[in-house]
Order: C-alpha cells, then structure tokens, then sequence
C-alpha cells in the first residue's frame, strides 16, 4: 500500500457492540491497523485487518442471501442528493467485521439488521464516500442531508417505502462507539440509518476520523 494515498477503502476502524457481539464497522481507514484512538475489541475478539485492496484482485465483498424475500430492500432513492442506488445484502466478513459492497456506487443493506417494512428496530444501510481512484462514492454527500428529506427505499416486491430525515450528525470513533446499540438497535421505534465515513482525513491515523450517520423516520 502507498502511504498516505487516499483510498476511502474500507479497514478495522470503528468497533460496534450489537447485543452480545462486538462489531467492526470497517469503511473509513486506510492504514489497515488500528490506531491509539481507536476503540478496542477486547482480548477475547481478535482485531480484524481488511487486506490492502491494491495488493489483490477486487472482488464482490455481499455474500448469497438464500433467504431473500419480497421485504428485502433492492434500491434507494435519495432526491435532495440525486441519488439512486442499488442495494446489496451484505453481511460478516468473520465475526467482528461488517462488509460493504466493494463497488463504491453500491449500497450496503446489513442482512443482520431489519427490512424497511419491519415494525421496530433499524434498517441498517452503508455506503462509501470515496474510491482508490473515483472521489464520487454513492454517499460522498450524505453529510449534506437536510431534516425533513425525503427517502424512498425500494423492496424486492416493488413497493416503495418512504423516510423523511429525523437527524444528521457526524460520529468520532468514540462517539459512534457509544451509539452503536441504537444504530444497530433490532427493537424500539422503526427508523432508516444511513452510514459513510466524515470527518477530517488524516492518512497518518488510518484516514477518515468520523463517520456520517444519517437517521430517518417512515412516513
């Protein structure tokens, strides 16, 4: 890997606790190790390190969902940013890491997360800010999201879902850390959660400091 080359490329950064499981949410760092500032696994779980990109083949990161259904979400539209994305299922890459779609212009629907017609808990969704070579990731502006815009998620059956906006912030490492049973809460209200990477892009301590999370309500 180049030092210092910015790839927006997916590596161990972020660490989620979903129920009993400790999650990494990779998508922001470009170092592929953690750093000081970066919240710890604890021992039992090892630290996962995505390979450098540059130094193997692309592949398809989503794994086959045998179990897709009519509720599966297949597209979303976000009109404010002229956004129209295909979605993916992606799942775990091992036990503590979350995949992302290896095509920049792709989103990622966490198949351990909730389908938009569910009742309660949070349909998760990820997507990249940037590429090795391309700066227009599907959800390079995400963070320019407005309260009350409007969201449509398509399922497989055809039927749109529609969000409005309820909140837009952006996450350190920290801070995600302490938010992530919300963000990947399974009950409570029913709510869309959209994910990128933000912050200040600094190669020196793995790359993007932050992630953009965007939530919003079904209407």
């Amino acid at each position: 890997m180049v030092v210092g080359r910015r790839t927006g490329i997916s590596r161990a950064m972020f660490v989620v606790t979903m129920a009993m499981s400790v999650v990494l949410v990779s998508g922001c760092s470009t170092t592929g190790g953690a750093t000081d500032s970066t919240p710890r696994v604890p021992e039992a779980a090892p630290l996962f390190v995505e390979p450098d990109r540059e130094a193997e083949p692309e592949r398809d990161t989503a794994r086959p969902v045998p179990y897709s259904n009519s509720q599966q979400p297949t597209s979303l539209n976000i009109p404010a940013l002229d956004v129209q994305g295909r979605i993916q299922p992606v799942g775990m890459t091992d036990e503590v890491t979350m995949q992302v779609p290896s095509d920049i212009r792709v989103i990622g629907w966490f198949d351990r997360s909730v389908v938009p017609l569910a009742e309660q808990g949070s349909t998760v969704v990820v997507g990249h800010r940037d590429g090795v070579d391309d700066p227009e990731g599907v959800f390079r502006r995400l963070g320019e999201l407005s309260l009350g815009d409007e969201i449509t998620v398509e399922n497989l059956s055809g039927r749109g879902i529609e969000y409005v906006v309820s909140d837009v912030r952006v996450l350190d490492r920290t801070a995600f850390a302490a938010q992530a049973t919300k963000i990947f809460a399974t009950d409570g209200p029913h709510r869309l959660v959209l994910m990128t990477c933000g912050g200040e892009y600094d190669s020196s301590q793995g790359g993007y400091q932050a992630n953009v999370v965007v939530t919003a309500k079904r209407v």
